[in-house]
């Protein structure tokens, strides 16, 4: 190398001074051994040997904060340096730039982890708390409560969790505030401090977290707790009026005739069916009768044909069978002829046609098999509610997109 540059000098002679030449040489040496660290550098990335003088000058180079513009940058590059001292099987070295590289978690993590390796349990556990002071220095808790959990840390890394799931949730914006995982506040036991941020949340506006709350509850065996939550969502929903709300903690609690009465304040068909199906399901025929009759009534009105035929065959009304069945059927065969049989499938079953929905399942099946449509036959499978054969015919689309049939 050195003869090179000589080689340089001399063609210089006679056309730069002394001063300038010498200044040239420097530059050239700094492009060559800048150009050495990145051949380095490849190697590393590309899995090669490293020559260990070479790699030593590389280390040098780039631990050195004057070969670089900003703080960043000087990051990247020690943390290259401490790859290329790993490579070395220089851990000590490797260990103190991947500490001096700890902007970043990771780099903290991998020098815990050489030094692990190397034996070094002293100092693995120095740079866990290292771990921690850095997570907690960039806001990061939920790092620092897992590293306070694996040092033995219990009260601290509950107050880390909790401080995580505060931070969660508060956000000043609130698209960028997030639930907190149920299985996150049971590890750390912390599920009772997250309900009341839960509620706290909800007294500010934030409706969605009266649910997070009882779902935790939930999750975590809170059997009473929860019930204590659905209780007083219930009141909650009925004081805004919203009786079907009402309805879904009432039947979630087990609470039937609580939900049939709620549900049927709301009045709407889909929810007074809902009650007619709960007072059926605990044997109260006549009241389902009297829900049942409602929605035909109001469907029959609002030209719902299928809902109406549907409760006519739950109450056994022969008259509006007759004057409703037909208009349906027609609608099915229109969708048939242009063999929509999962849309006829979807109006069958509406109509709650039971017998229908599975002639139109096989047919529609055969159909499609003949076809070697296997895509329209998952959808009839799935309207019909076949679910091992829609598992049949997607594993076949799969097969036959692999092969690129």
């Amino acid at each position: 190398m050195e003869d090179k540059n000589q080689d340089i000098s001399k063609l210089l002679e006679g056309f730069v001074s002394p001063e300038g030449r010498e200044y040239f040489s420097k530059r050239i040496n700094e492009i060559q051994k800048k150009q050495r660290v990145r051949n380095v550098i490849d190697a590393l990335r590309e899995g090669k040997k490293i020559d260990s003088a070479l790699a030593e000058e590389a280390i040098s180079f780039l631990e050195d904060k004057d070969n670089v513009e900003s703080y960043s940058y000087l990051v990247d590059n020690l943390r290259y340096a401490a790859r290329i001292a790993e490579n070395q099987d220089m851990y000590d070295e490797a260990i103190e730039l991947y500490r001096r590289a700890g902007l970043y978690r990771d780099s903290l993590v991998k020098a815990r982890e050489i030094a692990s390796k190397a034996g070094m349990d002293e100092l693995a556990k120095e740079i866990s708390y290292d771990i921690i002071a850095r997570s907690k220095e960039k806001g990061f808790f939920a790092d620092a409560a897992s590293e306070a959990k694996i040092l033995g840390l219990e009260e601290k890394a509950r107050e880390y969790a909790l401080k995580a799931a505060s931070k969660m949730m508060g956000s000043e914006h609130r698209s960028l505030s997030k639930p907190v995982n149920p299985e996150f506040a049971i590890q750390y036991g912390i599920v009772e401090e997250v309900i009341e941020l839960y509620l706290k949340s909800y007294s500010r506006g934030e409706s969605f977290d009266w649910f997070n709350a009882i779902e935790l509850a939930e999750k975590a065996g809170l059997e009473e707790r929860a019930m204590e939550l659905r209780l007083e969502d219930i009141k909650r929903h009925e004081r805004r009026g919203d009786y079907s709300g009402a309805g879904i903690d009432a039947e979630r609690l087990g609470l039937n005739e609580r939900a049939i009465e709620l549900y049927e304040k709301d009045g709407g068909t889909y929810y007074l069916e809902k009650a007619g199906d709960i007072a059926e399901s605990i044997g109260i025929e006549e009241k389902a009768r009297e829900l049942y009759s409602k929605v035909l009534q109001a469907a029959y009105k609002e030209d719902e044909t299928e809902t109406a035929l549907k409760m006519a065959i739950k109450i056994s009304d022969e008259e509006k069978i007759s004057e409703l069945k037909p208009a349906v059927m027609a609608k099915i065969r229109v969708k048939v002829n242009d063999k929509k049989y999962a849309d006829a499938i979807c109006i069958a079953e509406k109509a709650g046609l039971v017998d229908e929905v599975k002639d139109l399942a096989v047919e529609g099946l055969l159909y499609f098999e003949k076809e070697c449509n296997f895509k329209e036959a998952a959808k009839v499978a799935r309207c019909a509610r076949m679910d091992d054969r829609k598992s049949f015919y997607r594993s076949i689309m799969a097969a036959l997109k692999e092969r690129d049939y």
